[in-house]
């Protein structure tokens, strides 16, 4: 039996319907914090366990919810010190949206539009960030029904001096063919790149496809879900139906229109007014409210998941020790060699002794093949012969990779995008090199 405090906290998780996820994850900790505190800065590493479970079906389509939970118990139970488990977990936590927000300007347009929905804190710092160095001219953002997150996120967007257009959620996905990218947050990232997010995305992110345009989701490590894929992730059963329909007002097509809308279907936010918006009618009966969709992963233009630094990810409640190299050479093997670059500058950046320069030499590769999928074949080549001469210094098997056939593929494709160039060889995509990597036992 959980102490009462965190008996009501966590319901209190449980009832709240609208904040993003990366808000419920510092609830979560808090929640712990006071299981902590309960136990007068000793807890039994058992009722620490039962708190994250019981945090963790509070809200089970966020990950991050489970993990932050979960990590929390775990860390303790190894033995250490749980003040300091809690304030390395909020630091990290509140570093996380800062760091999101300068990997963000590394791919986000040189200037545009961007469509986005839901509320996630995530974006909101994003745009921030990337409105202050003159990168985003207006942001769109869908209304996200039924509980409207999304005109919470146009007012923090307009109070920061955002350009904001409040679009139904219907609008919303037509107007990507005439923004730079689309830009969402997520609820949690599944092991095969399945991004679970409020509906509304997936829709967004098919048009953003059709539009060839850079379709980018931006959340902590800490949302990676280990435990579930796309075909079993269990979805959620139906919210209250009121989240829908109350059945005490008529929509505001019914009812007239609002002085806020506009006959493209748009709507401006004016902060410090609420909109005026339906009158009262009949009822009628709403059996239940679905607001979770997963948006399984294909081949989008550009797909960015932020991956900052994570200990280790959570699967079924336990943790597991996570080689980040092999994380990097996972996404590089996946294509995904944006994310590939940044998971391997994280062990870089920490690294001064003999292997620095073999990461850099990787990185780079990763780099230069990021350039290939944007249409940057200079840029492409160079990096590719600096990072293949980087790796040339290292003897075979270093690091447990298998060098030779990665620079002989480095090579072909350096020479065939030569071709390219010269106009010697039609432009088409290249065949990928793989990373391989065996470490000894």
């Amino acid at each position: 039996m959980l102490p009462l405090s965190v008996e009501e906290a966590i319901r209190g998780i449980a009832e709240d319907r609208t904040s993003g996820a990366s808000k419920l994850a510092r609830l979560a900790l808090e929640v712990m914090g006071l299981a902590i505190m309960d136990a007068k800065g000793r807890p039994e590493p058992r009722d620490l366990a039962e708190a994250a479970r019981r945090i963790s079906q509070a809200q089970p389509a966020m990950a991050i919810v489970h993990n932050v939970a979960h990590l929390v118990s775990q860390l303790i139970a190894e033995g250490q010190d749980p003040k300091a488990v809690l304030e390395t977990t909020r630091q990290e936590l509140d570093a996380a949206r800062e760091k999101i927000a300068r990997t963000f300007l590394k791919v986000a347009p040189d200037r545009g539009a961007v469509v986005t929905l839901s509320y996630s804190e995530n974006v909101l710092d994003a745009l921030r960030t990337a409105h202050g160095k003159g990168r985003v001219d207006r942001v769109f953002v869908m209304e996200s029904r039924p509980l409207f997150e999304g005109r919470a996120l146009a007012k923090d967007l307009a109070d920061a001096g955002i350009p904001v257009t409040v679009v139904a959620d219907a609008l919303g996905p037509s107007l990507i063919a005439e923004a730079a990218c689309a830009l969402v947050g997520a609820d949690a990232v599944l092991r095969d790149a399945a991004v679970v997010n409020k509906i509304g995305t997936y829709a967004l992110a098919l048009a953003a496809t059709d539009a060839k345009k850079p379709f980018y989701v931006a959340c902590e490590s800490l949302k990676l879900d280990a435990r579930y894929d796309a075909a079993s992730w269990p979805v959620p059963g139906p919210r209250p139906s009121d989240e829908v329909w109350d059945g005490q007002s008529i929509l505001r097509d019914h009812a007239g229109p609002s002085r806020d809308d506009h006959r493209d279907g748009t709507r401006h936010l004016h902060p410090g007014r609420p909109p005026d918006d339906a009158r009262p009618g009949p009822a009628l009966p709403i059996r239940g409210a679905i607001r979770r969709q997963i948006v399984v992963p294909k081949p989008w233009p550009k797909t960015f998941i932020r991956r900052g630094p994570v200990r280790r990810p959570m699967v079924g409640g336990e943790t597991h020790g996570l080689d980040p190299i092999e994380e990097g050479i996972r996404l590089f093997n996946d294509r995904y060699f944006f994310e590939a670059h940044e998971v391997l500058e994280g062990v870089w950046r920490e690294e001064h002794g003999e292997p620095r320069l073999f990461l850099q030499g990787l990185i780079q590769i990763c780099a230069a093949y990021h350039h290939t999928q944007n249409g940057n074949p200079i840029g492409a080549m160079t990096l590719l012969e600096r990072g293949a001469d980087k790796i040339r210094h290292y003897p075979t098997g270093y690091l447990g990779i298998d060098a030779a056939p990665l620079l002989d593929h480095i090579e072909a494709d350096r020479a065939r995008l030569g071709r390219m160039q010269r106009g010697e060889e039609p432009e088409a995509p290249l065949d990928f090199p793989r990373i391989e990597r065996k470490l000894q036992t």
